[in-house]
């Protein structure tokens, strides 16, 4: 009966324990960056979860007991210091994932995407994606062309819709769900220096069901693709400074 206890005790703690790591990987998603983020998720999400879940199996016999108490106290441990980090790094940390990127860029500007497809009013949705995901990544500030000291110009070139999962039916074979994919040729060109920092193409790519029975739509899947993309082009600035 007390392991019952135990365990059940462990379940919902573990519970608390997932909701505080989703909020704080989030404000560290936006405030020191996607690497850092990816490492402390490996951290909290694989290692002490594998830990907490080894030890929710009773005790072999002559063993030791690993109370439910050392469990909170390794995870509470690591939770503290990262809110402490959170809250006592805004000036070093900020400084130093701003300091990834060239000092004389403080801005970018993003012109509408040309687009090279035959998508209807493809070219204003992935614009707008774009520029909020760098408002809200906040990176760079946001800034006109005339005035920004960069420019991120882009080139939708295609985008698709290829049959992923084929179904049986009367009538033969219906395809129940499909895979848009999308790719962006990206431009981050450097307006003090009048150079190009680099020149790639971005791929993005989601799945949606063509049948509407679930909320599965091609709307989100080329949401969801723009999200890569997004995700892929800030990595890109980052990674070469």
């Amino acid at each position: 009966m007390s392991n019952i206890k135990y365990q059940i005790s462990n379940i919902k703690y573990d519970g608390i324990v997932k909701s505080i790591k989703t909020v704080i990987l989030r404000s560290l998603r936006r405030r020191i960056g996607l690497d850092w983020c990816v490492g402390l998720k490996r951290f909290f999400g694989r290692s002490s979860l594998r830990m907490t879940h080894t030890r929710l199996l009773p005790p072999k016999e002559g063993g030791q007991v690993t109370t439910f108490y050392e469990i909170v106290k390794y995870q509470i441990v690591g939770i503290i210091l990262v809110i402490f980090m959170l809250l006592s790094n805004s000036a070093c940390w900020f400084y130093s994932f701003k300091g990834t990127l060239p000092p004389h860029i403080k801005s970018v500007a993003i012109p509408v995407l040309t687009d090279r497809t035959a998508e209807f009013n493809i070219q204003q949705v992935v614009t707008d994606q774009i520029r909020i995901g760098f408002i809200q990544e906040n990176i760079l500030k946001l800034a006109e062309e005339d005035n920004a000291h960069s420019v991120l110009y882009g080139t939708i070139q295609s985008i698709q819709d290829r049959p992923l999962v084929f179904k049986e039916s009367e009538s033969g074979e219906a395809v129940t769900e499909y895979r848009l994919t999308l790719k962006v040729e990206v431009e981050w060109f450097d307006k003090v220096e009048k150079k190009a920092i680099f020149k790639k193409q971005f791929t993005g790519y989601s799945e949606y069901d063509p049948t509407g029975a679930t909320d599965r739509t091609r709307e989100l899947a080329l949401e969801e693709s723009v999200d890569q993309i997004i995700e892929d082009i800030i990595n890109s600035i980052l990674a070469g400074w």
